[in-house]
């Protein structure tokens, strides 16, 4: 929905008592100074003191760590910065928060191994040459695992606009792609209008919903308690919420004059919410409080769909290639509050082997501001060609067959993924009954790092169930730089380094 967050007195009354929303503000305890040695990343080893345990930091040598070859020394040389860059003993990490003591810069340019010792396992240990000095006066020396130095990998050189795959936004389970024929099996299957109290309380039932949530984009729970901070409280299950200018949480309830056709008892066509924002919100949570009137139905598509249906079709080829191209301008100017953005309508990245993946869908016609021809485009062919490629884009979504409709009911609770399961309303009539929602919404870095703490079990066994374990997904970062070669790999092997495999690569974006 397009939320607006309303004055008291617009609201229906509530005859239950009002619970305190929980706030995930974190409690920084206080102790006596001589219990808290902070450290700090600071560019000036004389400005630190860490309190670390040299005995426990430095691991006792290995009896089957042997003096490595002299190919081996000359290949940790050459990696020495990265290496040492790298180092996660207790001076270099601190172990409880998992934070660097030391910056980049501060690793001496002369830094060279003094001595490289490996064990048959593949274990390195160095003592390193012009070490940091604060490190250097605590005796400092490096042990690597082979497991850590196979997750150390070379980074790829980007092209233009091409984001880091570091920074890519993960999917722990991959795209099932529906309809509304589809999506009914699946919410027959067991999967329908799961327990609030079990989603709230068993951990078995709530990383299930999780996992329905990435895979199909929506999930549905039923008897969420009537009260104004159910909502937060369900999305606090999930992460953080994402407040934006509308509030923390906010209600869509029909209104006169109003400043957004949300509060209206108007059709409101298949969308999704703040494309005018940097970053839009990636998860959003409808709780219905009332929908006694008649009309009113919740309407929602999979626009992963409508993509792949565009994409397998190859007479398609140029209508996706502008509609991956093309920017298309979003806006909100209603004073005080003025936001703008532009970004294509199929946000796809080419991987390295030439296949086109979708990452997100963005498309909020009700929210577009004027979207000109380019000054290059003679005519104004390949703007018409843009707004004729759109329409059938627009066409594949509201599709009766794509359309997946339902009534909520008091007490239920939509939650779906806002880059891309569109949502909308069909109209109702306000003189039959009311119609209130309340909602709010969760960002993508929040759900995708809530996402990452997943039992792999777990997800390894849901991929197996839906059969998810390829072909739908995206590449994860992780598996993308991997393909890159690591660390652990180059240095087992003797032969020579590959051209300019590590020249700058500490540096580059």
């Amino acid at each position: 929905m397009l939320p607006r967050l309303l004055a008291r007195s617009s609201r229906p009354a509530l005859r239950t008592a009002r619970r305190a929303i929980p706030v995930s503000t974190p409690i920084i305890p206080t102790c006596p100074r001589s219990q808290f040695t902070p450290r700090l990343l600071t560019t000036s080893w004389h400005l630190r003191n860490p309190a670390v345990d040299t005995a426990a930091a430095t691991a006792p040598a290995d009896a089957h760590l042997a003096p490595a070859p002299a190919w081996l020394h000359e290949k940790v040389s050459t990696a020495a910065l990265w290496l040492r860059d790298s180092c996660r003993c207790e001076i270099c990490v601190s172990p409880s928060s998992g934070q660097k003591s030391f910056a980049t810069t501060d690793i001496p340019a002369s830094i060279q191994p003094k001595t490289v010792r490996v064990s048959p396992s593949g274990e390195l240990a160095v003592e390193w040459a012009n070490d940091i000095p604060g490190a250097a006066a605590q005796g400092h020396a490096s042990t690597y695992s082979p497991a850590y130095l196979d997750s150390l990998h070379f980074r790829k050189v980007l092209g233009e606009r091409e984001p880091s795959d570091f920074t890519l936004s993960d999917r722990t389970i991959p795209y099932r792609a529906w309809n509304a024929e589809t999506l009914r099996r699946h919410l027959g299957g067991g999967a329908e209008k799961l327990e609030h109290r079990d989603f709230m309380s068993s951990d078995d039932a709530y990383w299930r919903a999780l996992f329905d949530l990435e895979a199909y984009g929506i999930v549905f729970l039923k008897n969420v308690p009537r009260d104004e901070g159910s909502v937060a409280e369900v999305g606090l299950r999930i992460a953080n919420l994402q407040e934006t200018f509308y509030g923390r949480t906010w209600d869509v309830v029909s209104k006169p004059d109003a400043e957004n056709v949300a509060y209206t008892n108007s059709y409101l066509g298949l969308h999704e919410d703040m494309m005018y924002l940097v970053q839009p919100p990636r998860i959003q949570l409808l709780h219905c409080m009332d929908n006694s009137c008649d009309g009113g139905e919740s309407i929602f598509s999979d626009a992963s769909a409508a993509v792949l249906e565009m994409m397998n079709d190859p007479l398609e080829r140029e209508g996706v290639e502008l509609l991956s191209e093309y920017l298309v301008r979003y806006h909100y100017d209603k004073h005080p509050f003025s936001y703008r953005q532009a970004r294509p309508v199929f946000n796809v990245r080419t991987d390295e082997e030439g296949r086109r993946e979708l990452v997100n869908v963005w498309w909020s016609p009700p929210f577009q501001a004027p979207n000109p021809p380019y000054v290059s485009d003679a005519g104004h062919a390949r703007h018409r060609a843009w707004q004729a490629a759109a329409a059938r884009f627009e066409g594949i979504l509201s599709r009766g067959d794509n359309v997946y409709e339902v009534k909520l009911e008091p007490g239920e609770c939509v939650i779906f993924d806002n880059r891309r399961v569109l949502h909308g309303r069909k109209a109702f009539n306000t003189g039959s009954g009311e119609r209130w929602l309340r909602g709010t919404y969760i960002s993508d870095e929040d759900f995708t790092s809530r996402m990452r703490s997943a039992d792999r079990e777990a997800v390894a066994a849901y991929r197996r169930e839906k059969g998810l374990e390829g072909g739908e997904g995206r590449k994860g970062s992780d598996e993308r730089m991997a393909g890159y070669g690591s660390l652990g790999g180059w240095l087992r092997s003797p032969g020579e380094l590959p051209g300019e495999a590590l020249e700058g690569k500490l540096w580059r974006a």
